[in-house]
């Protein structure tokens, strides 16, 4: 039998507050987990002690664009939930539609950007996506100032869930380190 590790695995969400007294919880979604039959995985993986720990959804529905509110068998009370707050949650790569969309832009606050050479930009510390012109708020370093990111999909180059680093083309002029 072969060992589960995380290359087997998306990173989908994390998992937010508790919501209610009988172990439901807020799923804030970074990647469409609903199939075409509107179905989600039976089993998802939560990180916990840096391993994937399989958790069956018992009941799921979804609130809004980004959050799910999740109800996992086993987690039956306020403090069994309480305990799952803030662990990274994620899916069966191979159960996920190839082309899994993002659901918000909101998860990606506290990843490195990095440009296309790999040099480290910043991080981004907050996404305004209240309309079409995404922006990202990035604090960096190299400035020693929070910079301001236009923001389009055709923009990454990588992205890296594990290191939590989003690689992107930065359109030349619009990033000018030494002024």
């Amino acid at each position: 039998m072969q060992t589960l590790t995380f290359d087997d695995l998306t990173h989908v969400g994390t998992i937010g507050r508790k919501h209610g007294t009988r172990g439901e919880l807020r799923l804030q979604l970074m990647r469409d987990i609903v199939n075409d039959d509107g179905d989600v995985p039976d089993c998802l993986f939560i990180e916990i002690d840096s391993l994937p720990v399989p958790f069956f959804i018992d009941e799921w529905r979804e609130r809004g664009t980004d959050v799910m509110l999740v109800k996992f068998d086993g987690v039956d009370s306020d403090a069994q939930a309480a305990n799952l707050t803030g662990c990274s949650v994620y899916a069966l790569s191979k159960e996920l539609a190839d082309e899994a969309q993002f659901r918000s832009w909101q998860a990606f606050k506290g990843y490195t950007i990095k440009d296309e050479a790999g040099n480290v930009i910043g991080e981004i510390t907050a996404v305004d996506d209240r309309n079409e012109n995404i922006l990202l708020y990035v604090s960096s370093p190299m400035r020693q100032e929070e910079i301001i990111l236009p923001f389009h999909e055709d923009f990454v180059r990588n992205i890296n869930e594990k290191e939590r680093t989003l690689q992107l083309f930065i359109p030349e002029g619009l990033l000018n380190i030494n002024d």
